[in-house]
């Protein structure tokens, strides 16, 4: 798994425009769904961190539209706390107005 990642980051930054486009567009196939509900909390948070870091690019709320909604989705099924305190990371920085709702309706 690790010599894949691995594979896929060396693709992502090829000299090759072609090489990107290929991974990028595998990468955007993958459906996050299925990592954000693995049986361990180790990979959920690693993959909250990652929706985290590419809804923050320059340009990252076009790659990931509904990247909210998925955190906020995850956060009120998640049952793990360190996910949570993870998770909210997320709209408490990228989406305040949730990260409020959020609070209120778990007081």
């Amino acid at each position: 798994m690790i010599l894949f990642c691995e594979g896929l980051r060396r693709n992502i930054q090829s000299p090759n425009e072609f090489m990107r486009g290929v991974t990028l567009r595998f990468l955007s196939r993958i459906n996050e769904y299925k990592i954000l509900e693995h049986h361990h909390p180790f990979v959920r948070r690693n993959a909250i961190l990652a929706v985290m870091s590419v809804y923050k690019l320059p340009q990252g709320e076009q790659l990931l539209i509904n990247a909210p909604e998925i955190v906020e989705k995850f956060l009120e099924a998640e049952q793990d706390p360190s996910c949570k305190r993870i998770a909210f990371l997320m709209p408490f920085s990228c989406a305040q107005d949730r990260a409020i709702k959020y609070l209120f309706s778990n007081i």
